[in-house]
């Protein structure tokens, strides 16, 4: 999780609605960077429906179909795991799918149908480290994006400073 932020993945400002800025990007956690990742991705595929959780909402293993199918097509082919009507069958395939896109899994279809948090956000992380699925950055927004965390590291080291001098800590030779 901890790689999952705008330093690491410049890629992420493709996820902003319109009306979002790119230093929303900056405040969000991890989780919630790849709720709003996992969302993008159902979005693009047009289907109407997002998650909130990474538990109670994708539990049936629908939302991962449709990510898997929008990341790669090729894999994972969302009609005929659509139409398994058992949501373990269903999850088995997810794992299946996924072990195809060279993602070792440590959750199994259980974790899944059972909703495991936890376990099925580092799930989704894993997915989102392997394929982010998302457009590279031309020149001009990689200059934005550079820039955007250069100020951001001056303004932490800025308050860090302030910090460090409110103590009023004393060289011992003072």
């Amino acid at each position: 999780l901890h790689n999952i932020n705008l330093k690491n993945h410049p890629e992420l400002v493709n996820i902003l609605n319109k009306n979002e800025e790119k230093t929303e990007l900056l405040k969000l956690s991890p989780e919630s960077i790849l709720l709003k990742w996992f969302n993008f991705h159902l979005k693009a595929a047009g289907y109407d429906k997002t998650i909130s959780n990474f538990s109670q909402d994708i539990k049936d293993s629908e939302k991962y179909i449709i990510l898997l199918n929008q990341l790669n097509k090729d894999i994972c082919k969302k009609e005929e795991v659509l139409n398994e009507a058992d949501i373990k069958k269903r999850a088995d395939s997810i794992l299946e799918n996924l072990s195809k896109l060279g993602i070792n899994s440590f959750i199994s279809s259980n974790d899944i149908v059972e909703g495991n948090e936890k376990l099925n956000i580092l799930l989704v992380a894993s997915i989102f480290n392997k394929i982010t699925g998302l457009k590279p950055l031309n020149e001009k927004q990689k200059k934005e994006i550079n820039n955007l965390l250069m100020d951001e590291d001056e303004k932490e080291e800025r308050m860090f400073r302030v910090w460090i001098n409110s103590l009023n800590l004393k060289n011992e030779k003072d």
